[in-house]
């Protein structure tokens, strides 16, 4: 008779302990997680020049030039390829990051105008339509402006 109530008390000892056990492995878990507060704007090296040509719907590309500063200022130059009355125009001003700290919002853009967006990537930014998403499709990576002054795009080009 002592023996069941013994080998009952160990099973109710065995079950308690092995429910705690696992409460404590999930509350451990959740104290561990690991928050990634990497981004563009605090883990790439992104101030510097970044150029390409861009698609034109009415004419052969638009060359552009990105210069982002670390003060948080820009230069966007572009010029108009193939029409008959070639302009280059410079907007400078300062930008914005984005609140995910991956994108960046030039002022001094007029709205409608132009998307005043552009992504940080490694090396590179690309060009994001009048809403801050990434054009997709065929023409896709003629939005990429590679970054100048990096022997591995240099060698590239």
């Amino acid at each position: 008779r002592n023996f069941k109530l013994l080998l009952l008390l160990l099973a109710v000892m065995t079950a308690t302990y092995a429910c705690t056990n696992t409460n404590n492995k999930k509350e451990e878990s959740n104290s561990t997680k690991l928050v990634d507060e990497h981004n563009a704007q605090n883990s790439l090296d992104w101030a510097g020049s970044y150029s390409g040509v861009m698609p034109c719907a009415d004419c052969e590309g638009i060359e552009a030039e990105l210069t982002i500063k670390e003060d948080n200022t820009y230069a966007l130059t572009t010029s108009y390829l193939g029409v008959e009355d070639p302009s280059t125009e410079t907007i400078e001003g300062s930008f914005e990051w984005l609140e995910d700290g991956n994108s960046i919002k030039l002022s001094g853009i007029e709205e409608g105008s132009r998307s005043p967006y552009f992504k940080i990537e490694e090396n590179r930014v690309r060009y994001l339509d009048m809403d801050g998403n990434v054009v997709e499709g065929e023409l896709e990576s003629y939005y990429i402006l590679p970054k100048e002054g990096n022997p591995m795009v240099e060698n590239k080009k």
